[in-house]
């Protein structure tokens, strides 16, 4: 080997380790747990303000708290683990040590998005199931009910002298005098028997 090669490999040796992986997923996991810890803290200060016995809007302000505590305990927990991943990262240089700051942050904003998008997705699946079990049960409720509603109101015409039977048949006498086949009562009942069987 002359000493160019040996000169070269140096120089690559060096250039390779100039990122350190480990470094980054602790400071990563630094900043999730410090932003974990004030965001736990923020809740309970805020908790702690509000008194709904002596306050008429006792949540008036929590808006604009939450979000400039948001904002700030996200800085404070991004500078601490960009802080230890240059730290650990072993490297003596403030621009490797940036570095690896920025990686740390960028690592640690997917790891975020992340656990939101899956929480939402959830939360977002529950009330869709939730939703549905409401309408499924509403559903059974009126499938339930129709009969005695029926029945009331036809008890309701009876008592007024009206009949039910002989308002059918006008309508359809009425229906059966119009042109269009849509309006045909034989239409109509094979359009109800299909919305009854869906």
């Amino acid at each position: 080997m002359t000493p160019i090669e040996a000169q070269v490999t140096a120089r690559n040796e060096v250039s390779v380790k100039r990122i350190s992986w480990p470094a980054i997923f602790a400071g990563a996991v630094v900043v999730l747990v410090v932003q974990l810890a004030l965001s736990l803290l923020g809740i309970g200060i805020g908790a702690s303000t509000i008194d709904p016995l002596a306050q008429q809007n006792p949540l008036s302000g929590m808006g604009t708290g939450s979000g400039i505590w948001l904002v700030v305990s996200t800085l404070i927990a991004l500078f601490a683990g960009g802080w230890i991943a240059g730290r650990v990262s072993g490297m003596h240089n403030k621009v490797e040590g940036s570095i690896h700051g920025f990686l740390t942050w960028g690592l640690a904003t997917l790891v975020t998005t992340y656990l939101l998008a899956t929480a939402m997705g959830g939360m977002v699946r529950g009330a869709g199931n939730m939703l549905g079990s409401a309408a499924s049960l509403a559903g059974q409720g009126i499938k339930t009910a129709a009969p005695a509603i029926g029945d009331a109101v036809s008890g309701q015409l009876s008592a007024q002298g009206i009949d039910l039977n002989s308002i059918t048949a006008e309508a359809k006498t009425l229906l059966s005098q119009t042109a269009k086949p849509e309006l045909q009562p034989s239409a109509i009942e094979n359009q109800a028997d299909r919305a009854q069987a869906q």
